[in-house]
């Protein structure tokens, strides 16, 4: 009985150690030490007493849990440990010229390549200068190029 308290005990100490210590290692460690309570309680007491056993654990590691994640924010090693601010910043879909997003309308304008494409580069349509994405690969500067889609932050283009 005594190694069955004692590996439960090591079992929720690792488990509640593996949320301020992420990475998986102890976890895994937590729930081999209270399967393992789990094979001594079963080959001492039969099927019944590895039940209660499991059933017993998991109820205390889900309480332990929980009040892990609604106690220790509220602690001065828990707000060291949690993100609560963010940075503010936005992020902006659509590609980007040097003047600000580029529009739906490029699609299938024509322009140059101003530097070389291996396969990303700069490219400028109508005198507007924009982050490029070459689907024929590799293109060297100066070559002509038309816009067919709009990726997140560049315009995907291919070889005239």
């Amino acid at each position: 009985m005594v190694l069955i308290i004692g590996l439960i005990i090591a079992g929720l100490i690792l488990i509640s150690f593996e949320i301020v210590v992420p990475g998986g290692i102890l976890g895994l460690l937590g729930v081999g030490a209270v399967l393992g309570a789990v094979y001594v309680a079963f080959s001492e007491y039969g099927l019944f007493g590895a039940i209660f056993t499991f059933i017993c654990s998991l109820v205390i590691i889900m309480a332990i849990v929980i009040l892990e994640y609604r106690m220790l924010p509220k602690t001065e090693f828990g707000r060291k440990l949690f993100l609560f601010n963010t940075s503010g910043s936005r992020i902006r879909y659509g590609a980007r010229t040097d003047d600000g997003p580029a529009e739906e309308s490029l699609i299938g304008q024509q322009g140059e390549a101003l530097t070389t494409m291996a396969p990303s580069g700069r490219i400028i349509i109508s005198g507007k200068s924009y982050e490029g994405f070459s689907q024929s690969g590799y293109l060297n500067k100066g070559a002509q190029v038309e816009v067919v889609a709009r990726d997140a932050f560049r315009v995907v283009v291919k070889k005239i």
